[in-house]
């Protein structure tokens, strides 16, 4: 056996215990390089894309597709590069690689593991439809049904490009539209069907209206568990992962909070002209100036950046910052921007924009689901003035800022209508105290006056 290193699930989050590989993008003998995706696991909130940590060649796939496994279990085993540095001598002990074991979970969808072509022949190939919560989210936006898809991936399963094909067929519709259709609880395959004249026209939410009185209403039961418990069979997984992750917050942190109200017109007006010269595409919203702000006040307080482990804290050396992303079909992922203190105002909102863009279409990749050492959470979105967050673990802080309203302000000495923005630190009190959690929203404050660079 050739001397090999052990490829294990990662741990893509506090809240992760478990994970499936759904899709293997290499096969024994391949070259790979650090950094290369090699596989795409599912996890409770979203599918992502996995990273291999060296250079090498594949030696073996141990998990099949469709197996459910630990964190820590070897997924593949790589013989790396003579690069790589000196490898175990031909006397050490060969790394032992055990055979994982399936774990338990309420209705476990079955999922066909590929055989030997002589054993498939003569038999009927098996296509099963496995969706990944992701998938689900994204068939629901472009209103695919996975039920009438046939899979091209292993054992018949729904890729994201199955599902983006099939959208290109379907119906144009406004976001107007959609709203219209879910508010009145219309069956959009339902509508493509009886109107065929529609396929290729772009729908708008006046041509749903004038179509209520023609398409069935469809009633969708509300999920009520029996017991009044969560139920993994009645509750989304992203939903039952959130609820696992903050309950355990809730109880382990002793949590406190410290916030400010700051007058924030003239980082607005800064990146104002700012954007002047730009185009729409090229404009910095004002969600990558807060960003700014709030990762140079991590640098400069680093006492609130970092973890909480083993009893004690460690402050990290960069700052990278988890921001929370709103699903567009519900739940909440929290990517990272890595060593977001280090960049500019342009290339900090292109970061932002990218995460959020490939957050919501499910092309994430495992290394932006890890090491975040402080999060942000906005509603600027919405009405709501103030958040108040809970700190995920093992970070030690997260920073709630809510929308910008505008608010009578007194400003030299006179009452002024200034835009004023809610910002709420929320910390791990074992770690930080009152003290230097007003100095990191002092700084906050301050950054957001500098003129953007």
């Amino acid at each position: 056996m050739p001397d090999v290193v052990p490829f294990t699930m990662p741990s893509l989050g506090a809240d992760m215990d478990e994970g499936t590989v759904v899709e293997w993008r290499v096969a024994p003998g391949e070259t790979v390089h650090r950094g290369d995706v090699v596989a795409v696991v599912e996890t409770d909130k979203s599918d992502l894309d996995v990273e291999v940590f060296l250079d090498g060649v594949v030696h073996d796939l141990v998990v099949p597709v469709g197996v459910r496994v630990p964190v820590g279990t070897v997924l593949a085993t790589i013989e790396p590069a003579a690069s790589q540095g000196p490898r175990r001598s031909a006397t050490a002990a060969p790394v032992p690689v055990p055979v994982p074991v399936p774990v338990a979970a309420p209705e476990p969808v079955a999922l066909p593991v590929p055989v030997p072509a002589a054993r498939r022949a003569g038999e009927e190939r098996h296509r099963a439809i496995v969706s990944s919560p992701v998938l689900r989210h994204l068939a629901d936006e472009l209103h695919v049904s996975l039920d009438k898809l046939t899979g091209s991936g292993p054992g018949g399963r729904v890729t994201r490009d199955d599902v983006e094909r099939a959208a290109r067929h379907r119906l144009r519709l406004t976001p107007r539209a959609r709203r219209t259709a879910a508010r009145r609880g219309i069956d959009l395959d339902g509508l493509l069907h009886d109107h065929p004249e529609l396929t290729a026209a772009v729908i708008t939410g006046d041509v749903v209206e004038r179509l209520v009185l023609d398409t069935p209403v469809v009633a969708v039961p509300a999920v009520v568990p029996s017991s009044g418990q969560l139920s993994s069979g009645g509750v989304d997984p992203m939903r039952t992962a959130i609820a696992r992750q903050m309950v355990r917050a809730w109880q382990e942190i002793p949590h406190f909070q410290v916030a400010q109200s700051i007058d924030v017109g003239v980082a607005l007006d800064a990146l104002l002209a700012h954007n002047a010269e730009r185009s729409a595409t090229e404009r910095v919203l004002p969600a990558a100036s807060f960003l700014r702000a709030a990762a140079r006040a991590a640098a400069d307080v680093p006492q609130v950046n970092g973890w909480w482990r083993d009893g004690a804290v460690v402050v990290a050396e960069g700052v990278h910052l988890g921001v929370v992303v709103a699903l567009r079909r519900g739940g909440l992922v929290a990517p990272v921007i890595h060593d977001a203190h280090l960049q500019d105002l342009d290339t900090l909102m292109a970061s932002f924009r990218d995460l959020v863009t490939r957050a919501r279409a499910g092309r994430l990749r495992a290394s932006e689901m890890t090491g975040a050492t402080l999060t942000v959470t906005q509603l600027g979105e919405g009405e709501v003035d103030t958040v108040v967050p809970i700190v995920h673990p093992p970070q030690l802080a997260i920073l709630g800022l809510g929308a910008v309203q505008r608010r009578p302000w007194v400003r030299h000495d006179a009452v002024e209508v200034r835009p004023v923005l809610r910002a709420t630190l929320a910390v791990d009190h074992r770690a930080v105290d009152g003290r230097t959690g007003s100095a990191f929203l002092l700084a906050f404050a301050r950054h957001l006056e500098e003129v953007p660079t």
